[in-house]
């Protein structure tokens, strides 16, 4: 490892830890920001049917091709994740068969809500294999980009025949808060550590993530569909303008 890189680490663990303290020690008579994205009245439900909120982010309920169910939240989510937490789900089909799932987590004043998005899936089963920040082009957004991370990861899947065969999963996340967008946690933690000290404002911040799964070799077929699906749906349930800042190297109008 080279100084350039041990430099690189040491300033970037620096920046978090510092992120960390800050967020730790600001008064609890902190304010509670904006959602960057559009929220709606309508009921959210539990895996037993239950109905756990009242208030959820508007997804749209068609985008391109591809129409859309809603689904319930987990007993795991709900019994693990602060209870104001704000959630939405649903899953899409296109006309080829292809199938999205759209999940929203939003933060309430409670920041533990967020999560790096890795755990999700390794909690899941699945074996990463790549990461790697992207920009989806937004036409006729406020926007010209968004900044995303994409990962894609591997599992053995069980077939009904008692078989098994491996299966590829793509998974594309990002951050959003009122004004900021990134897909970098440690500037999320940043952004945050910031607004509290300046403005005594916590930035209420939502991880939106797109889940998608193919069999190997079609990873870059999936992944240019999920980058339409994204680009198209997007707009309909963000709140970005042109005041909308971005991190280092991503990108903006």
């Amino acid at each position: 490892m080279n100084t350039k890189t041990i430099l690189g680490l040491i300033c970037g663990l620096t920046l978090i830890m510092t992120s960390a303290f800050a967020l730790h020690t600001i008064d609890r008579s902190r304010r509670l920001g904006e959602p960057g994205l559009k929220m709606t009245m309508a009921d959210v439900y539990s895996e037993d049917g239950a109905v756990v909120s009242t208030n959820t982010i508007a997804l749209p309920s068609g985008v391109l091709d591809f129409d859309s169910v809603s689904l319930p939240i987990t007993k795991q989510e709900l019994g693990t994740l602060p209870a104001d937490t704000t959630y939405a789900r649903r899953l899409y089909t296109g006309a080829d068969g292809l199938q999205l799932q759209l999940n929203v987590v939003m933060m309430g004043t409670d920041r533990t809500s967020i999560h790096r998005p890795q755990l999700c899936l390794t909690g899941q089963g699945w074996r990463i294999l790549s990461e790697q920040a992207d920009q989806i082009v937004l036409p006729g957004s406020a926007l010209s980009s968004l900044p995303v991370l994409k990962i894609v990861a591997e599992q053995q899947q069980l077939l009904r025949d008692g078989t098994q065969r491996t299966v590829r999963a793509l998974y594309v996340y990002w951050f959003v808060a009122d004004g900021h967008v990134t897909a970098r946690h440690g500037q999320r933690m940043w952004w945050m550590a910031e607004g509290l000290l300046t403005t005594g404002t916590l930035q209420r911040w939502a991880y939106v993530a797109v889940f998608g799964q193919c069999l190997p070799g079609q990873e870059e077929l999936t992944y240019e569909r999920m980058k339409e699906f994204i680009a198209a749906s997007v707009p309909t349930y963000h709140k970005f303008d042109e005041q909308t800042q971005f991190a280092d190297r991503e990108l903006r109008k």
